[in-house]
């Protein structure tokens, strides 16, 4: 009885297989395809291409003249702008500026803490390490650079000793040029 279904269930599977093989030989038969129902796709897409302006120069130099397709409800960078330089005014009078550092390690010994930065500077001298206590935790970073990329530089130099070392965004003092004695 079991060996019946068995086999029943096989020839229903292949049936199924083998209906569905003649099915999709019928639908790519170039003898089933006619021309009438057929329609090429077209869309005109002029308006979103850029026009070249012929200048008659004898170098050949040709002016592009591209067309603004964005939204203007969409453009944010005038308020972006604003909010930006509001938010560098006010770390200029905080005496801060924003930047990128590594962070090596994060913990709570304070002389695993000393100890890594203690590696550090065997390995890394051009640049200066910090450790840092932010409640409940010891941090040690190196490094002070203005763009994301440069912190990157380091952190390569840093991945084969210290593999879980991170670049994270940052705020340093800024030293005043002012009156020093």
């Amino acid at each position: 009885m079991c060996k019946q279904r068995i086999v029943i269930f096989l020839l229903a599977v292949f049936a199924t297989v083998l209906n569905s093989c003649t099915v999709l030989t019928s639908l790519y038969s170039s003898k089933n395809v006619s021309n009438d129902n057929t329609t090429a796709y077209s869309e005109d897409l002029s308006a979103y291409r850029p026009t070249v302006i012929d200048t008659s120069q004898s170098d050949d130099t040709f002016i592009y003249n591209t067309v603004d397709t964005t939204l203007q409800s969409f453009v944010i960078n005038e308020s972006l702008n604003q909010v930006i330089d509001s938010i560098s005014v006010l770390q200029l009078k905080e005496n801060k500026v924003s930047g990128f550092t590594v962070l090596v390690h994060t913990g709570t010994s304070r002389e695993e803490a000393l100890a890594i930065k203690g590696q550090l500077v065997n390995i890394i001298t051009d640049f200066e390490s910090e450790v840092i206590f932010q409640q409940p935790f010891f941090k040690v970073k190196i490094g002070k650079f203005q763009k994301q990329i440069q912190a990157v530089s380091l952190l390569n130099r840093l991945k084969n000793d210290f593999p879980k070392a991170i670049v994270v965004p940052d705020t340093f003092p800024v030293k005043s040029s002012g009156n020093e004695e």
